[in-house]
């Protein structure tokens, strides 16, 4: 099965969901009951948006070693 990456599910599917042997019981959670509207998506972002952050990153540094294959040591490069 593809991922269906244009299809929002209010609830994910598990692994229990597909152990039961059965492909149409394990493709039971993408019906159209399972799937959220555009405007309860909509809705879902509005109020996320309101909310305050829970956590707000400032001074973020990146680096990423280069090593040295002959030598082994690693150079900062950021």
């Amino acid at each position: 099965m593809p991922p269906l990456t244009c299809i929002k599910l209010k609830r994910l599917p598990v692994v229990a969901d597909f152990l039961t042997g059965d492909v149409e019981d394990a493709k039971a959670h993408l019906n159209a009951s399972n799937q959220l509207t555009e405007a309860e998506i909509q809705l879902r972002r509005a109020t996320l948006y309101k909310q305050k952050p829970l956590l707000k990153i400032e001074n973020l540094s990146t680096w990423y070693p280069i090593n040295n294959v002959f030598l082994f040591k690693s150079k900062r490069i950021c």
